[in-house]
């Protein structure tokens, strides 16, 4: 059932009340008026019984097709739940068959339903087919991003700080304040694991379609902003972590920060408010959080 359907349907239930309220005040006038001919019927003439009757097989015509209105709102408001559902469940399915069972086992419960409620989103809006490359995708890029946060930023830092503190006691390292209310962003992370990286250029991400490649991205260079001996430790702890992210982070320095500042640049558009979250923006997020015919996704290269 497409989503024009479901919103036909639901837009006919929740008419349901004015109907019935137009009932019962029809029907009442009707009943009140056939009270009033029953009680005069013996003094009627025989043009005026005649529209008693004509009053009668009206009111019974009216009752059958209210009966009719409410048996066939019923049948959809069956056929929509049951509809819903199974939409639901596929959406379900289909996030976790991208991921991966492996991958998605590995995942926290509020990351699987972020994942989850970002493809409800993204669903709902595709299938309005007219309107999809001009909508707002915010909220389901919100969500991807809610769950690159938890399972990639929060214990990077969380880890980092005690390994800091068990090592000299710092709280601090290449300009980013530490500790255990410290709210740590997606933009924190690449200038820590690479001096260099690949992001978006930003009058490209200005434009309601995607530019060619060649002007979309752009390479960035922080490397003074982070000490030789802050890298050092980065090292250090990277070498000692027993995280599969230790691994990722290791292995592709410049591809890992280029993935996080890509996804945290669009994380941001769909964060606020005055910007929108294009089509073609949310499909580059996508691939880069879920994975693609052409990329494999962060959480697949990290738990895979």
């Amino acid at each position: 059932m497409s989503a024009l359907e479901i919103s036909d349907k639901s837009q006919l239930i929740q008419e349901k009340d004015q109907l019935l309220t137009e009932k019962n005040r029809q029907i009442k006038t009707l009943h009140q008026q056939v009270e009033l001919l029953n009680q005069e019927l013996s003094q009627l003439s025989t043009e005026q019984q005649q529209q008693f009757q004509i009053l009668q097989t009206d009111l019974q015509a009216r009752e059958a097709a209210i009966q009719a209105h409410e048996s066939q709102i019923s049948r959809l408001q069956t056929e929509l739940s049951h509809s819903t559902q199974l939409d639901l469940e596929q959406i379900r399915r289909q996030v976790k068959s991208k991921v991966g069972e492996l991958v998605w086992s590995a995942l926290d419960q509020r990351s699987q339903k972020d994942l989850y409620f970002a493809y409800k989103n993204h669903e709902i809006i595709r299938s309005e087919g007219f309107t999809a490359q001009i909508a707002d995708y915010s909220e389901a890029g919100l969500r991807l991003g809610f769950a690159v946060e938890r399972e990639i930023i929060h214990p990077f830092f969380k880890s980092l700080h005690q390994f800091l503190l068990t090592n000299g006691g710092s709280d601090e390292i290449g300009g980013v304040m530490l500790g255990n209310r410290k709210k740590y962003t997606l933009g924190m992370l690449p200038p820590l694991v690479s001096a260099q990286w690949y992001s978006f250029r930003d009058d490209a991400l200005k434009r309601s379609s995607e530019s060619e490649e060649d002007d979309l991205y752009c390479m960035v260079s922080f490397g003074r902003q982070v000490s030789q001996s802050d890298r050092q430790k980065l090292e250090t702890f990277l070498s000692r972590w027993k995280h599969p992210l230790a691994e990722w982070l290791n292995t592709g320095a410049i591809a890992a920060a280029s993935t996080i500042d890509q996804i945290n640049k669009l994380r941001n558009i769909a964060a606020h408010a005055e910007s929108s979250l294009y089509q073609w923006q949310f499909q580059i997020l996508d691939a880069l959080v879920i994975g693609s015919e052409t990329k494999c996704g962060i959480f697949r290269e990290i738990y895979s």
